[in-house]
Order: C-alpha cells, then sequence, then structure tokens
C-alpha cells in the first residue's frame, strides 16, 4: 500500500505539474495571440493611414490637373481672341486712308514719345512719308510687317 501511496503522490505531482505547464502555456498563447492582434491593428491603421494619404494627394493632383486644364483654355482663348484682333486691326488698317493712318501714327508716336524719349521708330515699307513733319525719334526704318 505504501507502494501505491507513493506512486498515486508521483502522479498526483506530475498532474499538478502537467496542468501549471498547461496554464503557463496558455497564458504565453494568448501574450503571443495578443501581440499578434495588436501588430495586425498596427498594420491596419499604418495601411489605412497610408491609403488615406493616397487618396488625398490623388485629389489635390486631379484638382491641379483640371485647375491647369481650365487656365490653358482660358489663356487659348484669349490668344485667340487677341490674334484675331489683331489681325482684324491689322486688316483695318491697311484699308485705312492716307491722312487717317498719318495721323494714327502721329498720335501713336507722341504717346510713345512720352515714355521713351526720341524712339527708333519701325513703320511698314512705303509709309515713312505718312511720318513727315515729326522728327520726335531717333530713325526711321521702314520694313516688311
Amino acid at each position: 500500500m505504501a507502494l501505491d501511496k507513493v506512486a498515486n503522490e508521483i502522479l498526483e505531482n506530475a498532474r499538478q505539474e502537467g496542468d501549471l505547464r498547461i496554464q503557463e502555456a496558455e497564458k504565453e498563447r494568448a501574450r503571443i495571440l495578443n501581440e499578434a492582434d495588436l501588430k495586425i491593428e498596427r498594420m491596419r491603421k499604418a495601411d489605412e493611414k497610408e491609403l488615406q494619404d493616397a487618396i488625398l494627394r490623388m485629389r489635390r493632383q486631379e484638382q491641379s490637373s483640371a485647375e491647369l486644364e481650365s487656365k490653358k483654355i482660358v489663356l487659348n482663348k484669349r490668344k485667340d481672341i487677341l490674334n484675331r484682333t489683331f489681325d482684324e486691326m491689322l486688316d483695318e488698317l491697311s484699308n485705312m486712308p492716307p491722312a487717317e493712318k498719318s495721323a494714327l501714327y502721329k498720335k501713336i508716336l507722341a504717346e510713345g514719345t512720352k515714355i521713351i524719349p526720341m524712339p527708333r521708330v519701325f513703320c511698314p515699307k512705303g509709309e515713312a512719308d505718312l511720318l513727315a513733319g515729326i522728327s520726335d525719334y531717333e530713325s526711321l526704318t521702314e520694313t516688311d510687317m
């Protein structure tokens, strides 16, 4: 009987030690799982923040592209208007009677000399005589325009 008692005591001690090791293993398992969950949560938050930053960056980029495109359209329209106005004025000027053209040239030159004293004047070929009698310029050059 004493042998049974010793055997039972050994078995009981082994069972208790086994239970203790199982409890410790369960605690370690829970700690590892908790750490893994925390790490997964941190990674998820980092990925979410990165995604939000990318979305924000793309929105800004799209808005900048749209603003740039609208400015480009406005500038092209302005350029078209300026080109059309220039062509119309050039046509009107070429069809203008010499007396009117002379008066216009003299007026332009008078206003210009307020800003640039003794300017160099360039005019279309054959129209230098329209500025006859004016000497408020350094030189007069006829050129193809």
